[in-house]
């Protein structure tokens, strides 16, 4: 969780813009990018709403990019858990015990800043306007099913800030 947080950190003391870097490591990787904005994520080359689909057993790199004006969240998975009545994350999530690497590149006062973390499971990221960040996995099979991507900053999830991932 420190690891997260750090990204989060991260994000918020670095001057926008932030642009993505793509490691030699993730070049067989699936590279999807999910826009996000007030109240949305978006497949790009899809229609708003229409849900990720992923297949176990193939490399992804998950680009998600803060097109909004306001911090937004990113959680991946199924259960949705409420405290007081109000939305809070997943009871399971789809990166639980998985290799994750994570890639930010920001340009900063002319030049290029860089972190990669790797970890075991990923739970949430939490992204400043204008930040981008790579998230690389590969899929078990048993992961196959219904899930779904949120955010559940106050009031975001019960706008519609959520997006159906299917795995295949």
């Amino acid at each position: 969780m420190r690891i997260l947080k750090s990204l989060a950190l991260l994000a918020a003391i670095v001057p926008a813009p932030a642009v993505l870097a793509h490691g030699d490591e993730h070049e067989d990787a699936h590279e999807i990018q999910i826009s996000m904005g007030e109240m949305y994520f978006k497949v790009e080359g899809q229609a708003q709403g229409e849900p990720l689909r992923l297949e176990v057993g193939e490399r992804y790199e998950l680009v998600f990019v803060n097109e909004g004006a306001m911090l937004h969240e990113v959680l991946l998975g199924r259960d949705v858990v409420e405290e007081q009545g109000i939305p809070s994350g997943y009871q399971e999530h789809l990166l639980r015990e998985i290799e994750v690497g994570m890639e930010v590149e920001i340009e900063a006062e002319g030049a290029s800043r860089a972190l990669e973390v790797e970890a075991f499971g990923l739970e949430e990221l939490e992204l400043d306007p204008a930040v981008s960040v790579a998230v690389s996995f590969e899929l078990p099979a048993d992961r196959k099913g219904s899930w779904e991507l949120g955010c559940f900053v106050p009031g975001h999830y019960e706008a519609g800030m959520k997006l159906p991932i299917i795995v295949e």
